[in-house]
């Protein structure tokens, strides 16, 4: 099961929660990145940044510059903005 821009409700894959948003964020090196993250049991997107647990974002799906990528590991500390897609 591939993750789904059209699919706002969580669901399960392999006993694992899923519900991705699209994402938008500038990093320290000046790259943009559009992705999916997995927000899990979270109502909110901005939950992901607050969660002081988590030192990385899971991007996946991810458009960076005009090279595509599976997934993505990003350090939170590397992040200048970001902002959800529609």
């Amino acid at each position: 099961m591939e993750p789904n821009e059209d699919d706002a409700m969580a669901k399960e894959y392999h006993g694992y929660e899923v519900n991705y948003k699209t994402i938008m964020m500038r990093i320290e090196d000046g790259s943009t990145l559009v992705g999916k993250v997995n927000i899990r049991h979270r109502q909110r997107l901005s939950e992901i940044f607050l969660d002081a647990q988590e030192q990385f974002i899971i991007l996946v799906d991810v458009k960076h510059e005009d090279n595509p990528e599976p997934v993505m590991f990003i350090n939170k500390n590397s992040i200048m903005w970001a902002k959800p897609r529609d």
